[in-house]
């Protein structure tokens, strides 16, 4: 008897040693699982982070791409504007022509009356020195 209760005692002391040795192991493990629930929450929070940064970028592509609609819009009515602004210079010059050779049509027309002036002048004299001759 004194084996089986020698016997007994050993398998005793192996299930204490074993069962601390699964304790420490579970207390190992449950570290370990709160590590990597820790590292779980960092990353969601991390991807929450890269969420909003994009969310955010698209928001700035969004605003940029309706500032960049609202140029093009006032580009094409600034280029109607010049073209605008071209046919009227170009409405001016033509009247600037017109107007240049009505003046040059008036220069000469008054050389036509200066010299029929002058040539009426002309025969006025004339006419006065022949009307001197029959002077009675």
């Amino acid at each position: 008897m004194g084996d089986s209760v020698e016997d007994i005692t050993t398998i005793i002391d192996n299930i204490q040693v074993e069962s601390n040795g699964v304790t420490e192991d579970l207390a190992s493990s449950y570290k370990e699982v709160e590590n990597g629930t820790k590292q779980v929450k960092i990353t969601g929070d991390t991807f929450n982070d890269i969420e909003q940064a994009v969310s955010n970028m698209a928001e700035r592509i969004e605003h940029v791409s309706s500032n960049l609609e609202e140029m093009s819009s006032s580009s094409q009515q600034i280029g109607a504007n010049i073209e605008e602004i071209a046919s009227v210079s170009e409405e001016a010059a033509a009247g600037i022509e017109q107007t240049s050779a009505a003046s040059q049509q008036a220069s000469g027309s008054m050389i036509e009356v200066n010299a029929s002036s002058t040539n009426l002048a002309k025969l006025a004299e004339e006419l006065a020195g022949l009307i001197k001759h029959f002077k009675i």
